[in-house]
């Protein structure tokens, strides 16, 4: 399975559910690969990277005609990268546009939520939303709780606040994933969370009280209640991905973080970073240096 994506989407009993998105054999569509809780799993990545392809101007995947592959960094080539029409507004920060006509004029005319994500004991980050999908881009994120700073129609409106916003000390635009693993076991209460958007209120002028909306508390959606010990990573940030493998049973995931139980310990894995890469999902896996694990192998 060519891996083009990572997505949360909304479930039929009002929970979300996390994913794959992949391109089959034969269709335009991209799929959706269900990672259930107490899926069993086996998998090797496989190289080489490939690029995920490009999105039009419904917001669609379209496959990478070439299927080229990826060098570096990234994970589209350098043609699908310039046909893609999201990409202008991610790199927005309320400046100067560059987007393409039709896109600016979907922009202006939609309704957009500037927030703040909270995460672990004490991480608060600013960022922007459609508003229609913030609790979604929540998740997405990983985040303990959410709340919503100020509704603004015309994202390159909204960009111009958040960029205002990230100024201040008590914020950050971006959460590593590092930070992100130290959070699983480390959560953030409800009395943090509201200390950390007091903090946030009292270092800045630009948001009125009034406009703040009900802090949203995200937890329930990631099953990871149970969790008493901090995962350990499967592989880290500065090793090869093509070549790993990953066992265990899923026990829950956060954002793009997917944690398994493998012989009672706990493994997490960033799925970010098997985007573009193939998987093996029914790999033989041996290893030695585990016991207890013939359920898995």
């Amino acid at each position: 399975m060519h891996v083009v994506d990572i997505k949360w989407r909304s479930a039929s009993s009002g929970n979300f559910e996390l994913g794959f998105l992949s391109w089959p054999q034969d269709s335009s569509e991209v799929e959706f690969h269900l990672l259930r809780i107490g899926q069993a799993i086996s998998w090797e990545i496989l190289g080489p990277r490939l690029c995920v392809g490009y999105r039009d101007s419904d917001g669609r995947l379209v496959e990478c005609p070439e299927r080229s592959t990826i060098l570096r960094h990234g994970t589209r080539c350098g043609p699908c990268s310039a046909m893609d029409n999201y990409d202008a507004c991610m790199r927005c920060d309320g400046k100067d546009c560059t987007a393409s006509a039709e896109r600016r004029r979907a922009c202006k005319e939609s309704e957009y939520a500037v927030y703040l994500a909270l995460f672990g004991e004490s991480t608060v980050k600013v960022g922007v939303s459609t508003l229609r999908r913030v609790q979604i881009r929540w998740i997405e994120q990983g985040a303990d709780y959410g709340v919503v700073l100020s509704v603004i129609k015309d994202g390159q409106e909204a960009r111009r606040l958040e960029s205002l916003l990230d100024k201040l000390s008590s914020v950050v635009k971006q959460v590593r994933s590092s930070r992100k693993v130290s959070g699983l076991h480390a959560k953030m209460t409800p009395s943090m969370a509201k200390a950390a958007l007091e903090g946030f209120l009292e270092s800045q002028t630009v948001i009125k009280r009034s406009d703040i909306f009900e802090i949203t508390d995200l937890s329930q959606y990631y099953d990871l209640g149970g969790l008493d010990a901090r995962p350990q990573m499967w592989f880290k940030n500065s090793d090869q991905v093509a070549g790993q493998k990953m066992l265990g049973e899923i026990v829950g995931a956060k954002g793009s973080l997917l944690v398994t139980r493998i012989a009672g310990s706990y493994k997490v894995a960033d799925l970010r970073r098997l985007v573009g890469y193939t998987i093996s999902m029914d790999a033989e896996i041996e290893i030695s240096t585990q016991s207890g694990l013939d359920d898995f192998i």
